[in-house]
């Protein structure tokens, strides 16, 4: 069941994309609600649009730190159906799908777009939103200890 949500994750996040980018030009924003539109935006950087032009050193970060989260989770005791396991795979299929348009699209398509009022959030997509509640779930955990993390007293 777990490899098999990382594999549904990262089709649903590209599916999505796919969508996106073959129904709608760069730009381009549909209102759903007052509050939700779909916009089509690309983004090099990382979160809400930081470090931009920084692509290749990101693809190689993101590489780096998918291998090392599937090395340690393959030698981790931990039951392959806690909250630990949960929240990294879902922020291992975030982290894929993102890699995955970094390096055959040049940059992260991001397309869900909220705002409230005046204020407007920064357009995402199916792979941040596992990202974003799989850090969520691991900031929780460590901080309720339940993580299971070894710390030296």
């Amino acid at each position: 069941m777990y490899y098999f949500s990382i594999v549904f994750l990262v089709f649903l996040d590209q599916l999505t994309k796919y969508l996106i980018s073959s129904r709608m030009y760069v730009g381009q924003s549909v209102e759903i609600a007052p509050f939700f539109h779909l916009s089509y935006v690309t983004n090099t950087g990382i979160a809400f649009s930081l470090f931009q032009q920084g692509n290749v050193i990101f693809i190689i970060v993101t590489a780096l730190a998918l291998i090392a989260m599937a090395v340690w989770h393959q030698r981790s005791t931990e039951p392959r159906c806690s909250w630990l396991s949960c929240a990294l795979m879902l922020v291992f299929s975030g982290a894929s799908g993102n890699l995955i348009d970094r390096v055959f699209r040049g940059a992260v398509v991001d397309f869900l777009d909220v705002s409230a009022g005046t204020y407007h959030w920064p357009a995402f997509n199916v792979a941040d939103s596992c990202i974003s509640i799989g850090g969520i779930l691991l900031m929780v955990m460590l901080l309720r200890n339940d993580a299971h993390v070894s710390r030296s007293r």
